[in-house]
């Protein structure tokens, strides 16, 4: 994410706001220390994302009671997309897709078949 001075956002501020536009987010510094952050109108409401990553950790919790259930390790998530096997991430990637009714998006030839098994819209 690119860094401007203020005093550069002051300058420049018409550039900048061409830039966010476009959709990049742009920070803003005073003395090397973040301060302000510029980012378009309608971007990604913090507290949605807050409650999807709780829902989240709620169904990791259910999942986990589950008799039999070992938890992956950091280690064997990596493996797991390093092989081409189907990750833990696309797995909660078309959960919440399914939970919340949204259209997904992935290149991703097996989970896109995945979605499909389970009625989810895709995006082309």
């Amino acid at each position: 994410m690119p860094t401007v001075t203020a005093f550069q956002a002051k300058t420049r501020f018409d550039e900048l706001l061409d830039r966010v536009v476009r959709g990049e987010e742009i920070v803003i510094t005073r003395h090397e220390k973040a301060v302000a952050r510029l980012m378009p109108e309608g971007g990604a409401n913090l507290e949605h994302t807050r409650q999807a990553v709780a829902e989240l950790r709620t169904g990791r919790a259910v999942i986990a009671k589950r008799r039999g259930f070992k938890l992956l390790t950091d280690l064997e998530i990596k493996d797991a997309i390093k092989q081409g096997r189907p990750s833990v991430h696309d797995a909660t990637y078309l959960e919440l897709a399914m939970r919340r009714k949204l259209p997904l998006a992935s290149q991703d030839e097996a989970l896109r078949k995945a979605a499909q098994g389970c009625r989810v819209e895709l995006l082309l």
